[in-house]
């Protein structure tokens, strides 16, 4: 089975259980949406969900290995910040406590950029895993979503 195919099989699947919805209007910054991404090994997913009406999750999959590098938000975010029109569009940045499959047990500090890209352009993701000493343990360039939806809204 290639690569891509779980992919496919799991952004089918947050589709279907409804993780594209469009944050509802609140006083704080919001992201909702998954998608997939093409890198230069394999290719990737994710789904956040930042908004009001449901916990916050943020969860990246990284196809180049096998079995998948997953990156996912332990708890609440410690930041979410509106960083305005950046990098093409409506931008978030995000910081929490997260866990990395690849060091299990070890609490790493994810940072991510959510680009909503609005109606003519396209959405886009960065993301960056740390230790608490400040060692990359792992990066992801800004890339442009291949599928799927990413809403972002900050107050006005």
């Amino acid at each position: 089975m290639s690569r891509t195919r779980p992919a496919m099989l799991v952004l089918t699947l947050l589709l279907a259980l409804g993780a594209g919805r469009a944050p509802a209007e609140a006083a704080g910054p919001q992201a909702v949406g998954n998608g997939v991404l093409r890198t230069t090994a394999a290719g990737a997913a994710f789904v956040v969900q930042l908004d009001e009406t449901h916990p916050p999750s943020f969860t990246y999959w990284d196809y180049t290995d096998d079995p998948p590098r997953v990156l996912s938000m332990a708890d609440s975010p410690s930041a979410v910040d509106c960083l305005g029109e950046l990098f093409g569009g409506q931008t978030i940045g995000l910081s929490a406590a997260a866990s990395d499959s690849a060091s299990p047990g070890e609490a790493v500090t994810l940072r991510a950029f959510l680009v909503d890209g609005g109606p003519g352009g396209p959405h886009r993701l960065s993301l960056k895993a740390s230790r608490t000493n400040g060692a990359v343990v792992y990066f992801a360039p800004l890339r442009e979503l291949e599928s799927g939806t990413l809403t972002v809204s900050c107050p006005s």
